[in-house]
């Protein structure tokens, strides 16, 4: 098990009246890679702040590396920081980008050089030592900057928004590049998003917040395939909320949904009859299937729109009861349902989620 390289206890930051970050507990590994995501407000560029030192909190404790830091001044920190937009020095070249936090810290001529031109290999770059910021592309002047903050070894690497203004396919092709940098140099990063297929392809764990206050945290494939409240599974993917209430445990358990449809989940727990939650599935886990299908989960309705999204086709089928769901099949021209087509749409009971009443907003 990785030791604790950042720690946050009861860490929380008012503006007056307006609560930017609720009391917040947190710990991130050594080695890791954490993102903060959630929507404008939620809190997770302030959180990133109290960590860089560039704000204080209103209370609770900042540790890294097992040292109290909430009043250390952020160069004090052994924190290294990419922006959104890069900031690079635009009359230095880039080797002298990339020495300059090596150079503020007193290194010799040999080591500067050693470093700058061992990272500049890293990154695949070597070639643009001598080059100026505005002689380079987007995506080169973003590995520019995480050179810049890797060069002098930080404790943690905070990054807000990094590929925020790159274009799709380049900030496709960062990602794997910061993902390959994380597990070669076995850094510690904690990273800001609201994108959520950029923190669920990067991420060790996601810190999933909501207004000022944390969510849910764990690994990608727990808070898409395990969502304990309906914000993280409508947050993180699309998802099917059919609300209800339980009629029967056992190996299975069946809910009565409030639109009359019953759903079947092999989820376990201790569940109680009449006790009120909501059955989620994914888009994806929504089969087209004759109406003889043995499927546990069948529900028939009407194409009421197709959304053609690539590889991935959206249906949205309207239930005689008025409930809409959402199922993404595979793009085919063959047999290929149309707007009005009556459909079957059936799941397994294992891909059913059950989450509790008290997170679901009526």
């Amino acid at each position: 098990m990785s030791k604790i390289k950042l720690r946050l206890d009861g860490v929380s930051k008012t503006f007056g009246s307006t609560i930017a970050l609720n009391p917040t507990t947190l710990e991130m590994g050594e080695g890791k890679f954490l993102t903060l995501l959630g929507p404008s407000g939620s809190g997770k560029t302030t959180l990133l702040s109290i960590v860089a030192g560039l704000t204080q909190p209103s209370s609770g404790d900042v540790w890294i590396d097992q040292q109290r830091a909430t009043t250390s001044p952020s160069f004090k920190r052994g924190i290294g920081m990419v922006f959104q937009n890069y900031a690079l020095f635009p009359h230095l070249t880039i080797f002298e980008n990339i020495a300059f936090p090596l150079r503020m810290r007193k290194a010799s001529t040999t080591e500067v050089d050693k470093k700058v031109r061992q990272i500049l290999e890293m990154i695949k770059l070597p070639h643009v030592a001598n080059r100026y910021p505005r002689e380079l592309s987007g995506g080169q002047q973003q590995r520019i900057a995480l050179a810049r903050c890797m060069v002098y070894s930080p404790s943690i690497i905070l990054m807000d928004e990094p590929l925020g203004a790159l274009d799709k396919n380049l900030r496709d092709h960062m990602q794997l590049e910061i993902k390959r940098l994380h597990v070669d140099l076995g850094i510690t990063i904690l990273y800001v998003t609201h994108d959520q297929e950029e923190a669920l392809a990067m991420s060790d764990r996601i810190c999933l917040m909501n207004c000022a206050s944390i969510e849910q945290i764990g690994s990608p494939n727990d808070l898409y395939f395990r969502p304990k409240t309906v914000f993280a599974a409508q947050f993180l993917g699309e998802s099917n909320i059919l609300p209800g209430k339980v009629t029967s445990v056992g190996d299975h358990i069946r809910i009565q949904c409030d639109d009359g449809h019953v759903v079947h989940s092999s989820a376990t727990g201790r569940y109680a009859i009449s006790e009120k939650l909501a059955s989620m599935v994914r888009p994806e886990n929504l089969q087209i299937v004759s109406p003889d299908s043995t499927l546990p989960n069948k529900l028939h309705g009407r194409v009421s729109d197709v959304v053609f999204a690539g590889g991935a086709t959206k249906l949205h089928v309207k239930t005689s009861q008025g409930t809409t769901l959402v199922s993404r099949q595979p793009t085919t021209h063959i047999n290929a349902p149309r707007q009005g087509d009556e459909i079957c749409l059936g799941w397994r009971s294992e891909d059913t989620v059950l989450i509790q009443a008290e997170t679901v907003k009526s």
